[in-house]
């Protein structure tokens, strides 16, 4: 082989090699990058029709990856705030017994403050309802109409429907996400949709 063709063989095979441990070398920075997926299935306390339950969560600070939940108006420190958590876009809403994850706290006068462990990073949307009975239900009176308050992650307005899961999704990050979340009654949500028809008229 010539001087000149084996040289240019060797230049050939040397730039493969060196564009292969590039690509390689990228690939496994890419996996470092990755966030790694944790186990929580040790903090759970028990399953309500298919779904982990966890009561009470652990405190702040104590888990890799968490959401912090602040919420407020609560005038008695009765009953349980009830978080449910939800990662499904393809829902196309939140529904509230499709979830992937419960956490039941005690209540706290004026604001509950909790943590919800999960185990990597990524969307979620959180719903939650003040369980003020304590009977471990999201009671509904007439048509359906919720009897207790309830709210979302971003505190979307309410209407006649429930709120796309586009308008309560948020992002959890390796440093983990705070919330805080507004409670608001049917009562109060169908007087504000009342008074807007009233003055539209």
């Amino acid at each position: 082989m010539q001087p000149k063709v084996k040289t240019y063989w060797s230049l050939v095979f040397f730039i493969t090699v060196l564009e292969l441990g590039i690509t390689v070398n990228a690939q496994s920075m890419k996996e470092l990058d990755k966030p790694s997926k944790i186990n929580i299935s040790s903090q759970y306390t028990g399953m309500e029709t298919g779904v982990p339950v966890i009561s009470p969560p652990k405190p702040c600070g104590t888990n890799k990856y968490e959401i912090t939940v602040i919420v407020g108006d609560i005038t008695h420190p009765e009953g349980r705030v009830v978080a449910d958590l939800h990662n499904d876009i393809e829902d196309g809403g939140i529904i509230w017994n499709k979830t992937m994850l419960r956490v039941r706290v005690p209540t706290q006068k004026g604001k509950t403050k909790f943590c919800i462990p999960v185990a990597k990073p990524g969307t979620y949307a959180l719903a939650v309802y003040y369980d003020k009975n304590n009977n471990g239900k999201f009671d509904k009176g007439i048509m359906h109409i919720p009897k207790e308050m309830f709210g979302m992650s971003n505190n979307p307005d309410f209407g006649l429907k429930m709120p796309a899961f586009k308008e309560a999704e948020f992002q959890v990050s390796n440093t983990g996400v705070q919330l805080e979340i507004t409670l608001r009654s049917a009562h109060d949500i169908l007087n504000k949709h009342q008074n807007e028809v009233y003055q539209k008229k």
